[in-house]
């Protein structure tokens, strides 16, 4: 019998984004969560890995680095509040990150950093309606993926490609999965890294979690 990786509920979904830059992202799959170890233990170790993938990169190939984090509630709080603690416990390890969250994350034109390389975050949950563009069918943890800034600019997505960013919101909404550009478009990043369950619901503060 053929055993199933723990990566696979986000190649799943790597495969049917509407993301038009995804299928040729390089990403990174940290390692698997250990059991054994506790919450401390696992974000320390997978800190220390993303340390040293962040420094090695130096040609900046990688697209972004992928991670995933226990979640036994599947409520979209719950899965909040677990992001919040695996990002207080990471600045625990990482000086940079540290500083981004001594910080006000809803200031416009803040950063996360991790190896004080500008990162940008998206949280992936199978609490969002089966619709959203964040849903990732798997009820028991959280994903997140984790998007050095630099490869923005590769990918030429910045506020002066107007086209570019027209036409994958566009395909987002006509396939229903339409999210607050409004924020996005703020430059308040800490703003976006969380979104909320439906589109018109407010900003998710979530290092208030």
């Amino acid at each position: 019998m053929m055993m199933v990786s723990f990566q696979e509920p986000f190649r799943a979904l790597k495969e049917v984004t509407l993301c038009p830059f995804a299928a040729k992202a390089k990403l990174v799959y940290c390692s698997e969560w250990a059991e054994d170890e506790c919450f401390k233990e696992n974000v320390g170790r997978l800190a220390a890995e993303m340390g040293e993938y962040v420094s090695n990169d130096t040609g900046k190939q990688n697209a972004g680095y992928v991670i995933r984090v226990p979640c036994p509630d599947n409520t979209l709080d719950f899965a909040i509040s677990v992001f919040k603690e695996f990002l207080s416990e990471f600045a625990f390890f990482d000086s940079s990150s540290k500083k981004s969250l001594e910080q006000d994350p809803a200031g416009i034109g803040w950063t996360f950093e991790i190896c004080y390389e500008p990162m940008f975050l998206n949280l992936f949950s199978g609490a969002y309606p089966k619709e959203h563009s964040k849903y990732i069918n798997d009820n028991n943890s959280i994903w997140i993926l984790i998007q050095p800034e630099f490869i923005f600019t590769a990918y030429q997505v910045n506020r002066s490609r107007f086209d570019l960013k027209k036409k994958i919101r566009e395909d987002f909404l006509r396939a229903g999965m339409g999210y607050n550009t409004e924020i996005i478009d703020s430059r308040r990043k800490g703003l976006c890294f969380v979104f909320p369950a439906k589109p018109g619901d407010a900003p998710v503060r979530w290092w208030e979690y």
